[in-house]
């Protein structure tokens, strides 16, 4: 007899849609009081390693269309977490800077964060978590091709 509980037939997508959707949620409620949302978090959290890039770049890094990403910096802005100036470079984009209200709360990202991730590997052994990460690294090593070639997320197909 086999155990459905242990082995499940749904293919990978799936299955990280799953960790992905649940991760959504958990920042939704653990962040709600600070009004970012999951779409805001990999915006920041991209940020606080590349203050001063422009709105392209970021959503270059993220893998999201530009009018996603304006949104997402546009709201991050009213909230006053970022500031955008005029790039002396290139007149018509943006550089983006993180102000001193999303600087003091990076801790408390990190550990949101490092929580939720602490959450999903919860039944791992150390060596499953390091390989895991590996393979999570080798598949995202792919991701910038993928948006080249197909797209980036938020964007209709045509």
């Amino acid at each position: 007899m086999t155990d459905m509980h242990h082995k499940s037939h749904h293919p990978v997508g799936q299955k990280l849609s799953i960790i992905h959707k649940w991760m959504r949620q958990y920042f939704v409620k653990e962040l709600k009081d600070l009004d970012i949302g999951p779409g805001q978090f990999p915006l920041i959290m991209t940020l606080f390693h590349n203050d001063g890039i422009t709105q392209e770049e970021l959503a270059g890094i993220v893998c999201l269309d530009k009018a996603t990403t304006a949104r997402g910096v546009k709201k991050l802005e009213d909230l006053g977490y970022l500031t955008r100036e005029v790039n002396p470079d290139d007149r018509r984009a943006y550089r983006l800077h993180l102000t001193k209200k999303s600087t003091d709360m990076r801790p408390r990202l990190k550990r949101t964060l490092k929580k939720s991730t602490e959450m999903i590997t919860q039944n791992l052994s150390e060596e499953e978590k390091e390989t895991f990460e590996q393979l999570l690294n080798k598949m995202i090593a792919s991701a910038p091709a993928m948006c080249k070639n197909h797209g980036k997320f938020g964007e209709e197909e045509k």
